[in-house]
């Protein structure tokens, strides 16, 4: 695989590079207008045949700092016959719902999507860093390069 903006590459599979690569490009799509609307976005990554897609995107709303993906959906939410393998969103935000949010890392419910759903995880951070959890080592990557965070 060519070097890219992103540096090497962290996954180790085909499809997983798949699902990075679908995930910078929503990433950069959603991430600035999430911050211009304080609200996350997100959605369930899947394979079918030799593409990766995406189900939503999903957002939430500004009173919670959280969107729904619809994980606990049957096939997370995916089509029939298609193959989850990770889950994308956004952190627009450095505050909300009255409290500091954990903004640039996986805790807590994102860890846990990943785990119980045997999803890579994606995360936009609000300063453009895109963070990978790798739910197969339960480990966190921030990989190089720098998301678009503004909707000029």
């Amino acid at each position: 695989m060519p070097r890219n903006p992103w540096g090497q590459f962290k996954a180790r599979t085909h499809e997983v590079i798949l699902a990075e690569q679908k995930a910078i490009a929503l990433l950069n799509e959603h991430l600035g207008k999430s911050i211009e609307e304080a609200v996350e976005y997100g959605g369930v990554l899947y394979i079918e045949g030799s593409e990766c897609h995406t189900t939503g995107p999903y957002h939430g709303d500004r009173a919670t700092p959280t969107v729904k993906i619809h994980q606990y959906d049957p096939n997370c939410g995916c089509p029939t016959g298609t193959k989850p393998i990770g889950y994308w969103h956004t952190h627009p935000r450095l505050s909300g719902a009255g409290q500091a949010l954990v903004w640039d890392h996986f805790e807590g419910p994102d860890v846990d999507i990943a785990v119980d759903y045997s999803l890579h995880g994606y995360i936009g951070a609000v300063d453009g860093r895109l963070i990978w959890y790798d739910w197969t080592e339960k480990k966190e990557h921030t990989l190089n390069g720098v998301l678009r965070n503004t909707t000029d």
